[in-house]
């Protein structure tokens, strides 16, 4: 199955993001060129930090099954050959390897990895053929049966710089192994494993704000991806809706998820997201060509609607603080990988559901092949909060803004003495007079201008990014509180 990185090149001349499901160009390699080959085109003509740059990164998801997870629900998997090689990990885990490393992938998203699993096998393997990995922290780590999400990525591709860890995500900030020196774009990679309950719709949705919130304030990124096991149908689920339209709250149709339609009620206190996201697998395809995406696949039945599209992979789109029309598209698919390797493969599937003799999971992996027109782009970090925070403020009362003054000031723990002396003399009342008269007088401009200098004074000495973000929010929330008593 496994293809060279040759074969990646006619996916080059597409120009389309693969919204149509004609136009999906299936692979059986994963396989990229360097971020340093002949996918990176700088132009000396723009400014070190903004070099445009092109490069792919391919990545992979697949829920493998805990094998405690296996081994206690036995009766869900009667249909199950007596002398297949499932039964145990020391069975399951070289089909496992061997299904990763066929594909070649950059990076690696794996659900359900059991703590020693990940220890003493998946990491120690995929490091000898030039992975790094980390698994999410979690208090399961003590337990006997104990399991989570575990992220991989080639070591010659990316460097780890940051990482989140929250009870159904992690997040993998990844810095790219470039030339450039002056710009390390940074790739946040969140691999999920959402609740499993079909009626816990609204479980879900708050599991991917909560991730998404703590991402964009935890540091800077470029790009994100967002895959894993999302325990709901891309075509017809909250999350979905959530993902692709920033928000559940002023949704027109019903939103459906399960067969079951979800109250819109419980949706409206999620914050919304301000990221551009798109599935990278076209989501018509789940309606119009479902045996083209079934992911998850336990008892053989003819009815494929829960056997579809429960894994997926969602990628930012644009660059959010572009102005140039042209950069509309600036991530593009160049390939998917098909769950079946043949149509052999899916009927022998679909006719006696997994695991099987050649499947060690439930679970079937996806992946695709990304494009980014320009790695060296802006952060999205700065943007996304400005546009979240813009939109929550429009919807407070004065009232509401004063109280979050209030907590973040208490709250706020500065770095010395002079930081809090500039902070008390830009946040007092005499340091920003009401200028109500067409022309201010000299002592009015005067101490507008002393205000302005003590507050870039007070942003420059700020090294810590959590106070910097508290100190931004206040005097956002200040400026609106000015805006409300003016109106």
């Amino acid at each position: 199955r496994k293809e060279t990185a040759s074969r990646i090149a006619p996916f080059g001349s597409s120009t389309s993001s693969m919204k149509s499901i004609k136009n999906i160009n299936w692979v059986k390699s994963l396989k990229t060129p360097p971020f340093n080959g002949n996918n990176v085109t700088e132009e000396p003509s723009l400014s070190s930090t903004h070099q445009q740059q092109e490069a792919m990164v391919s990545i992979l998801s697949w829920n493998i099954l805990a094998q405690y997870l296996f081994d206690s629900t036995q009766k869900w998997y009667d249909h199950v050959d007596p002398e297949a090689p499932v039964f145990t990990w020391e069975d399951r885990f070289p089909n496992i390897l061997d299904e990763l490393c066929s594909y070649d992938a950059d990076i690696i998203c794996l659900q359900e990895v059991e703590f020693e699993a990940f220890e003493y096998d998946l990491l120690p393997s995929l490091k000898r053929v030039g992975y790094d990995g980390m698994i999410q922290n979690k208090k399961g780590r003590s337990s006997n049966h104990g399991y989570g999400i575990s992220t991989f990525w080639k070591k010659d591709k990316f460097q780890l710089v940051d990482k989140i860890h929250r009870s159904r995500a992690t997040v993998a900030f990844l810095a790219g192994q470039t030339s450039s020196t002056t710009n390390k774009s940074v790739l946040a990679v969140t691999n999920c494993h959402l609740e499993g309950n079909p009626i816990k719709a609204v479980t879900r949705v708050k599991q991917l704000q909560n991730v998404l919130s703590t991402m964009n304030k935890k540091r800077p990124h470029h790009h994100l991806i967002i895959c894993g096991d999302m325990n709901c149908r891309i075509n017809q689920s909250a999350c979905s809706t959530y993902l692709q339209s920033g928000s559940c709250q002023n949704h027109k149709d019903e939103i459906v998820d399960w067969g079951r339609i979800v109250d819109k009620n419980d949706l409206v206190d999620i914050a919304p997201h301000s990221y551009q996201m798109q599935s990278a697998y076209p989501i018509e395809l789940a309606d119009k060509r479902p045996l083209d995406y079934v992911t998850y696949v336990s008892t053989p039945k003819s009815d494929t609607d829960e056997f579809v599209a429960l894994d997926q992979i969602w990628y930012h789109t644009t660059n959010t603080t572009s102005t140039d029309q042209s950069d509309s598209h600036s991530v593009q698919v160049m390939g998917l990988k098909h769950p079946f390797h043949s149509p052999e493969h899916r009927r022998n599937v679909m006719k006696y559901g997994l695991p099987s003799v050649h499947n060690p999971s439930d679970h079937l992996p996806i992946g695709c092949i990304l494009k980014f027109q320009n790695w060296n782009s802006d952060d999205l970090q700065s943007a996304i909060k400005q546009r979240e925070s813009a939109f929550c403020i429009k919807k407070m009362s004065e009232e509401d803004l004063l109280r979050e003054i209030e907590r973040l000031m208490n709250q706020i723990s500065f770095e010395s003495t002079e930081q809090r002396n500039d902070f008390q003399y830009v946040t007092s009342p005499s340091s920003f007079p009401q200028v109500q008269n067409v022309n201010p007088t000299e002592d009015q401009i005067e101490a507008l201008r002393n205000r302005r200098l003590r507050k870039k004074r007070l942003m420059d000495s700020v090294s810590n990014d959590l106070l910097r973000s508290d100190l931004e929010d206040v005097f956002r929330f200040m400026k609106a509180v000015s805006k409300i008593r003016s109106s």
